[in-house]
């Protein structure tokens, strides 16, 4: 798939992207409370869970639109990833460093699932 490709909305199932958007902001917004819950305790591990949250959202959100569609799977991780930014931009604003990391760890772990959806389609031998 080329490069340019990869941005072309037209061909794309809207319903699959915007469920999938659907999908990422309601994980986005669970990860965000369970941190906010950890982190009014004092655990330490509440800023782990805001980075590892938004990666495994994303690539499971990409993953599960990608095998619905199986064709232009990149496409549909970054079609889907609005729906965790939503999220992610009020963490931008209250702690820029860690929000910037959120921000390229969600479109590190959706590019993630959209490619291990591609590897796990059936290929036809020949």
């Amino acid at each position: 798939m080329s490069f340019n490709r990869m941005f072309e909305f037209g061909g794309l199932n809207l319903w699959i992207v915007a469920s999938g958007n659907g999908l990422n902001l309601i994980l986005q917004f669970v990860v965000a409370l369970a941190a906010s819950a950890l982190a009014a305790q004092g655990n330490p591990l509440s800023q782990l869970l805001l980075i590892l949250g938004p990666f495994f959202g994303t690539a499971l959100v990409a993953f599960i639109c990608g095998r619905m569609e199986r064709e232009r799977y990149m496409s549909y991780g970054l079609y889907t990833l609005p729906g965790a930014l939503l999220v992610i931009i009020w963490a931008v604003l209250a702690n820029p460093v860690l929000g910037i990391m959120m921000v390229v760890v969600a479109v590190l772990g959706a590019l993630n699932g959209a490619r291990l959806a591609e590897m796990t389609v059936e290929r036809h031998s020949r």
